[in-house]
């Protein structure tokens, strides 16, 4: 799933409960998952590394795949959660439960690119029959499934937040979904 699909879907998750708190911290759990990633291509991009050196080799190094493991951990954050649970704290498991959105959608959208989601208790990585990103796995029908449930998303934040500035981060979320297609399109 796209970044900001986990982010207005962490977001969204925050939208029944008015805790305080909660909604920075879902929006941080929905973000966590993928940090590493782009250090990763940050750095490649600073180091000069061609894409295929980048993704066929430097991606599958202990340097990244050990902190991806930890990010996209669904046992930890399940910990986490239980944890903000017991102790009464809506920003600890609005986190967590935001987080287990992120890993649990890229648990089934990950063919052969898939994060070690069971970290530090198995390395093992669930390949699914579907990518969100690749054409070969059924990319071409998940992605039009994505923007609407991404558009959605938009809508229904849009909704709740009375701020020129939530609306503003909402709309450009919600572009994506147009400038991405485009982007496809011409590529």
């Amino acid at each position: 799933m796209m970044t900001q699909t986990h982010l207005l879907m962490g977001s969204a998750f925050a939208l029944p409960f008015r805790a305080k708190g909660l909604a920075p911290a879902a929006l941080l759990g929905a973000a966590l998952p993928d940090l590493p990633m782009y250090v990763f291509v940050v750095v490649a991009r600073f180091m000069n590394w061609s894409r295929h050196d980048m993704w066929r080799d430097y991606y599958w190094r202990d340097e990244l795949q050990i902190p991806m493991g930890w990010v996209n951990s669904i046992p930890v954050y399940a910990m986490i959660l239980v944890l903000g649970l017991c102790i009464k704290r809506p920003w600890l498991w609005g986190f967590a439960g935001a987080a287990l959105l992120h890993c649990i959608s890229d648990l089934l959208l990950h063919h052969n690119d898939g994060h070690m989601h069971f970290y530090p208790f198995s390395t093992f990585r669930f390949e699914s029959p579907v990518s969100y990103w690749d054409s070969r796995h059924h990319a071409d029908w998940w992605r039009p499934i994505e923007m609407g449930m991404g558009l959605t998303f938009c809508v229904l934040l849009a909704r709740r937040y009375r701020r020129w500035w939530q609306w503003g981060l909402v709309g450009l979320a919600g572009l994506s979904y147009v400038i991405l297609p485009l982007m496809w399109f011409w590529h």
